[in-house]
């Protein structure tokens, strides 16, 4: 049984979440021992899972930053002592704090999943400047004390290689999930219509469920109808994630009306 370890600090609604947590039970159905070092109350219970969860009772901003003052000692004190091998840092800022692990030797891997975006596309959630500055250049460090890095689509990939000089060797595409969705999971007349067994083959339909922010380029989906041939169903299931994403979602539901998009 291989012993993984991983961690967490970042804990709100949505896609990246998700994927740690589908990450901790497939890691755990298979057999594998997994620790996890996070924020988080909402925990995979396994008999082979073991969770440790920091900073109970503070305010967010505060359990963010005891996870980074804690992570790298946790992550030491197992590759000392319970012979984990394998760390999974859940983006390139927490591999970055990783990097003295590569002196304890080859035996110890750094696997980096890429959780969705670069610190160049911080603009948009109001962060910039010194922020942005230090943020890039861990993701840096970070991916170069990777062993592998881990993404959800190979254009990302393509990115992380030009951007950051990664060997293209180094990186691996996992493709997001998609759920096989049936009329009794949705809740509204319009998923059921959509979803449903009463929906004719020959019609094309997309899901796409998460928050709303610019960076996923929603405009771009929508425009694209306008190439198909055959009848289609979209269904965009979210909410603007920033303050600045609202007029965004704004832009997006004038063009849904100049494209003559029904639904």
């Amino acid at each position: 049984m291989r012993k993984f370890l991983t961690g967490l600090s970042e804990i709100r609604e949505g896609g990246s979440y998700l994927r740690f947590l589908r990450m901790v039970r497939a890691l755990a159905n298979s057999g594998h021992d997994v620790r996890v070092f996070s924020t988080s109350t909402d925990r995979v219970k396994r008999p082979n899972v073991h969770w440790h969860q920091i900073g109970t009772h503070v305010p967010s901003f505060v359990k963010t930053g005891l996870f980074f003052l804690s992570f790298l000692p946790y992550v030491l004190y197992h590759v000392t002592f319970t012979k984990v091998r394998d760390i999974i840092a859940f983006g390139p800022v927490y591999a970055s704090l990783l990097i003295p692990i590569r002196f304890f030797g080859k035996r110890y891997r750094i696997y980096c999943m890429v959780r969705g975006m670069l610190s160049d596309e911080y603009g948009y959630q109001e962060r910039g400047g010194p922020l942005k500055m230090l943020v890039s250049f861990l993701e840096r460090v970070g991916f170069s004390a990777s062993d592998r890095i881990i993404v959800v689509s190979n254009t990302f990939g393509e990115r992380i290689v030009k951007r950051y000089k990664v060997e293209k060797g180094k990186i691996t595409h996992l493709p997001n999930e998609v759920p096989e969705l049936g009329p009794e999971e949705v809740d509204s007349t319009f998923g059921k219509r959509v979803w449903g067994k009463d929906t004719p083959e020959k019609d094309l339909r997309l899901f796409t469920g998460g928050v709303i922010t610019q960076g996923k380029n929603f405009e771009m989906l929508l425009t694209a109808t306008q190439l198909f041939k055959i009848p289609f169903h979209i269904c965009v299931a979210g909410k603007p994630a920033f303050a600045s994403d609202k007029d965004y979602f704004k832009r997006l539901k004038t063009l849904v009306k100049d494209l003559g998009i029904e639904e």
